[in-house]
């Protein structure tokens, strides 16, 4: 009798017998638990989560949490345990989700929700009330559904959160020092802070003015008339800078930039000096350490940053060539510079004023006028309207743009000073801006109307000491 053996052939392997093939199989993967998603930046989102048995790769896929808002953004596979997930929007929810991934198949997902940090606000206006008491605004960032308020008192912090853009604090007693920082939410972490704002309840802030001849001097700014100063903390020089925080005056003299305190004479030695010359102008970082030297003439002008505790022959941080003719303003205003020149636009020579980062880097240009009817004397910043002010020669004038403007852009409004401004500061707490008029006398003007400003009131005459006022700040 013969024996019949048959052989079957199932999924390429040979099986012998009639009655059954075996081979191993693995299941699909288990879903992965543990996913966590977490803000990074504005735009970005870290997402993670625990390994999953059975997985070879895991799939993750972001999209918005609202249809309209868009579909998927981000739809890949990976091998690791998390994944940063960019080009996403402030303040925006989305749904994340993470599959685990074999040979066999794909598990469930398993899905979390995040967004984004919200633009973090980029400015904050404390203004003293009459009384004691402050109102405290900012502007609206983008992607935030609300704000968190913190305000610190003698080392005591409160917060408030509110859906509005400002409010009025009357919880301080006279004299006691206010600290106000904001931040935009959603913020799960804390990070998006944003720190401005400070003042003495009840006690106005003082004025510095730089003058050429009298040194550094300190006035109430409701003063007016043939008002005398209440203090001479510095020599006199040629620009000055006031570190509020840490209580300092530097002013670029001759001999060096000098370190005074705000609580000094004029006839005190510097705390310190910095060993650099043929300065044209100084600024102050309000985002870290430095102070930004603007030295050189002309076309041959660099930016030299310090650290704000250099002395003597210390090294700059950085040095950055400008390819600008400057004329000498210039002001830091959170992570930007601006400074003033001449270069030509549209084929035209114009005085401009080009914004560089903080490490020297070109960003923009604005144009301003033609170089051949006015220049750029002074610049001043109104962190509340995220407005740039530009004094300028001749024109008797200062310019207000927006911040981002460049190019031709045509001012939002001007406001008419007597002579030409050689100095600006903009008081946020009372809309005040106070300017250096060609006479050395400080013009105030009401900054709140629409048009043309209203003059409230000037400093001048001998008893003021302002022969030659050059530069003007608020001490306090």
């Amino acid at each position: 009798m013969m024996t019949t053996v048959t052989r079957l052939y199932v999924a390429g392997m040979l099986c012998a017998g009639a009655l059954a093939c075996e081979f191993p199989v693995t299941p699909a993967p288990d879903f992965p638990s543990g996913i966590t998603a977490v803000p990074v930046s504005t735009s970005q989102v870290l997402v993670s989560w625990d390994a999953a048995p059975r997985a070879e790769q895991y799939r993750v896929r972001v999209s918005a949490a609202s249809q309209s808002q868009g579909g998927t953004v981000y739809d890949k596979k990976t091998k690791t345990l998390s994944v940063r997930v960019d080009g996403l929007q402030p303040g925006q929810f989305y749904t994340v989700q993470v599959a685990a991934v074999n040979g066999t198949g794909t598990s469930v997902f398993n899905e979390t929700s995040v967004a984004p940090y919200p633009v973090a606000p980029t400015g904050l206006s404390v203004r003293q009330l009459e009384g004691e008491g402050f109102h405290v605004a900012w502007p609206a960032s983008r992607g935030a559904t609300g704000y968190r308020l913190h305000r610190l008192i003698d080392g005591a912090e409160a917060t408030l959160d509110t859906p509005f853009l400002e409010l009025e604090d009357l919880g301080c007693s006279r004299g006691q020092k206010v600290a106000y920082r904001v931040e935009a939410l959603p913020d799960p972490l804390g990070k998006q802070v944003f720190v401005e704002g400070r003042g003495a309840c009840g006690v106005k802030r003082e004025l510095c003015v730089l003058d050429g001849q009298s040194g550094v001097l300190r006035f109430e700014p409701g003063l007016s008339g043939d008002g005398a100063p209440s203090g001479e903390i510095a020599a006199s020089g040629s620009a000055f800078q006031i570190d509020r925080d840490a209580g300092e005056v530097f002013v670029a003299t001759p001999d060096g930039i000098q370190v005074h305190s705000l609580d000094g004479t004029r006839f005190e030695a510097p705390k310190r000096v910095l060993a650099v010359q043929n300065v044209l102008n100084l600024a102050l970082s309000q985002t870290d350490r430095r102070l930004f030297v603007l030295q050189g003439s002309g076309l041959d002008a660099h930016l030299l940053a310090f650290d704000r505790g250099a002395a003597g022959d210390a090294a700059p941080m950085s040095d950055a060539p400008l390819s600008l003719q400057v004329t000498g303003a210039m002001l830091a205003w959170d992570d930007e510079l601006f400074v003033a020149g001449i270069a030509f636009v549209d084929g035209t020579l114009q005085t401009v004023v080009s914004v560089f980062t903080l490490n020297g880097l070109f960003l923009r240009q604005l144009a301003t006028q033609t170089a051949q009817t006015a220049s750029v004397t002074a610049l001043a910043a109104d962190p509340v309207r995220k407005q740039l002010l530009v004094g300028e020669a001749n024109a008797s004038l200062v310019k207000v743009f927006d911040r981002e403007a460049q190019g031709l852009a045509a001012p939002v409004r001007t406001v008419s000073v007597v002579g030409l401004p050689r100095g600006l500061v903009y008081d946020a707490r009372t809309d005040e801006l106070f300017a250096i008029d060609q006479s050395s006398a400080v013009q105030v003007v009401d900054f709140s109307g629409a048009a043309q400003s209203v003059k409230l009131r000037s400093l001048s005459g001998p008893s003021t000491g302002l022969k030659a006022a050059m530069a003007i700040g608020f001490c306090e």
